[in-house]
């Protein structure tokens, strides 16, 4: 068996199985030459001094929203603590332990981000924290 597939092998090598292919120069695409450069006569700028804007204008930073969606957090805050309040850790298996425990840094980090005016983190993270305290409640619930 092996001297046949031995064999094989030398027949294919001796057919030209394994030759490599001569390299055939091809020629690179040109690209087409840029369009002439237009010069554009620049405007003198106006001579005195430039008027100030007639209105104010608002910080492009500060929503429309934002002392409503920081109340709304706060209380979602507020609401994860109290949840978090009646859970007595003592009685939580281990898994459960580290469930509270990212509960509790969900909210930190909730508080942190609602301090530096990040409001759509501090939404994503007290959302976090308390479908996380929700769900700690339910299967506590459930194991009893």
């Amino acid at each position: 068996m092996n001297a046949a597939l031995a064999l094989l092998l030398l027949g294919a090598l001796a057919l030209g199985c394994a030759r490599a292919e001569p390299k055939v120069a091809r020629p690179t695409p040109t690209s087409p030459a840029p369009p002439p450069a237009v010069s554009v006569p620049r405007e003198s700028p106006p001579a005195g001094p430039v008027p100030a804007p007639s209105q104010p204008q608002a910080s492009p930073a500060r929503l429309p929203n934002e002392d409503q969606v920081t109340r709304e957090v706060t209380a979602r805050l507020e609401q994860t603590r109290r949840t978090v309040d009646r859970i007595q850790p003592e009685r939580l298996a281990r898994d459960q332990r580290e469930m509270l425990a990212s509960v509790r840094d969900f909210m930190a980090e909730a508080h942190d981000a609602l301090q530096a005016r990040d409001l759509s983190r501090a939404q994503i993270l007290v959302d976090k924290a308390a479908r996380l305290a929700d769900d700690l409640v339910v299967a506590l619930k459930n194991s009893r």
